[in-house]
């Protein structure tokens, strides 16, 4: 009988030390899923920061595009302009001299 009161305490504190095992694992895996759950949400971050930056570098490479079109189009139309306006001048100062020519002849005939 004294055995068997030994033997019922030796099982109570075995299933006293398996609940706190038990109770011990249980606390392991609830931190274990939250550290997964932080580190999931941290990714996340990561990928959509990631996303971000690419999606800025491509923005400012078509911005970057954009400007370049831009300037070389102006170039293009100052270049024209500037030759327009020297031809102008061109025909301006042939229109001049012939203007200064017929109005010698004109006095020469006078005369």
């Amino acid at each position: 009988c004294a055995e068997l009161q030994s033997q019922s305490e030796l099982l109570g504190e075995l299933e006293a030390e398996l609940e706190r095992e038990r109770s011990s694992h249980l606390s392991a895996a609830n931190a274990a899923e939250a550290a997964w759950e932080k580190h999931s949400e941290l990714s996340s971050e990561v990928i959509s920061e990631e996303m971000a930056l690419e999606f800025c570098e491509a923005a400012r490479e078509a911005l970057l595009q954009e400007h370049e079109r831009a300037l070389s189009e102006a170039l293009e139309s100052a270049s024209r302009l500037a030759r327009s306006e020297e031809a102008s001048r061109s025909e301006l100062a042939q229109a001049q001299e012939a203007a200064e020519d017929e109005e010698a002849e004109g006095c020469r005939l006078r005369l």
